[in-house]
């Protein structure tokens, strides 16, 4: 079934508020409270977000993210990501 209007803005705003509390968090692992009181620390990580809508006319497209990450430290392995985006995105453990 394709969505109404007001159904992808529920969606969107739904989206827009998991994106923001993910980044959030994101930066939190990484810096602790700092994150949250200096978002321009130079430890902080590098989020790029873009939220896709789709293609409305066809009923199996998502709303759904694509993420880019930077500045994190080298110590972090692929594997050390996928957990934390995992734990924060998926899971929402955080």
């Amino acid at each position: 079934d394709l969505k109404e209007d007001w159904q992808i803005r529920g969606m969107l705003k739904g989206a827009k508020k998991a994106g923001k509390h993910f980044s959030r968090k994101f930066a939190q692992f990484f810096n602790g409270r700092k994150a949250l009181k200096h978002a321009n620390h130079p430890n902080n990580p590098i989020l790029i977000s873009h939220l896709h809508i789709g293609q409305r006319d066809n009923p199996s497209s998502t709303i759904h993210y694509h993420f880019a990450f930077g500045n994190i430290p080298k110590a972090i392995t692929d594997d050390d990501i996928k957990m934390i985006f995992s734990d924060l995105w998926i899971n929402k453990k955080c």
